[in-house]
């Protein structure tokens, strides 16, 4: 797992190099004033999104998450975070409109509780995921049903103790690589393989394509914090990774 030092963001603007994998990490949480500040932010398709969340709690911080992610992308395009407009591609995977974003800015987010992260790279697709461990989830019968069957294996072959971590680090690999393709889980979690085991590199074993596609793409750990798994994978080598405290 690649340790990330969480540390305060440069001034704003951000500049990405070709190469470089960003990463943000802040929380959902905020005070009533900041919510309605980050909440002003949003589109209007955000707003009537917001407006169908029936749990409070889970509408507020989906208007945390979009606002927050509106002013981290606001620092790399150099434009306000409420003038920022999204398309979204066939299957749902949101890009910023082209007449916006010439230099290519590619970004995906991800959360979990109050906790949230967004990668951000230049010019090439990349996906993040993070999950909270749990301990009411059937661990065994989702692997059945949604890991290759090397995975399986692997997993079940494990201690009870090690099983947990080693669990939501195939999910949340899995995850990340079809958010990268952007298929999102009905993708097919089964028709590809990642590694997963303590201490083995994390890489995508298996994959249509064959070879080749494993080698296009490059799987990152992340260090998200206590009972966190998180994952990026991005196309390409990455040659250097920042990770920034949103606060």
């Amino acid at each position: 797992m690649r340790t990330i030092e969480w540390t305060a963001p440069p001034d704003s603007p951000t500049a990405i190099e070709a190469g470089e994998l960003h990463l943000w990490r802040f929380s959902l949480e905020a005070s009533a004033a900041e919510h309605d500040a980050l909440e002003a932010l949003l589109s209007s398709r955000e707003r009537e999104r917001a407006a169908g969340i029936r749990i409070e709690a889970h509408r507020r911080r989906y208007e945390v998450g979009h606002g927050r992610l509106r002013r981290v992308l606001g620092r790399y395009l150099g434009i306000a975070p409420e003038a920022i407009e999204f398309g979204r591609h066939s299957r749902g995977k949101p890009f910023i409109t082209a007449v916006q974003n010439p230099g290519g800015v590619q970004h995906n987010f991800s959360h979990t509780g109050d906790v949230a992260i967004v990668g951000v790279a230049l010019g090439r697709p990349l996906g993040v995921d993070v999950e909270a461990h749990r301990s009411d989830v059937d661990m065994e019968l989702i692997a059945r049903r949604q890991f290759a069957q090397g995975e399986q294996s692997r997993l079940m072959s494990l201690t009870p103790a090690e099983r947990v971590a080693a669990f939501y680090r195939c999910w949340t690999r899995k995850e990340a690589y079809l958010k990268a393709l952007g298929e999102g889980i009905a993708g097919g979690l089964q028709g590809f393989e990642v590694s997963f085991l303590a201490g083995e590199p994390p890489a995508i074993l298996r994959a249509k394509g064959g070879p080749e596609e494993c080698r296009r793409w490059n799987v990152i750990a992340i260090d998200a914090g206590p009972e966190l798994s998180a994952a990026c994978v991005v196309e390409g080598a990455v040659s250097r990774v920042a990770g920034w405290e949103l606060l």
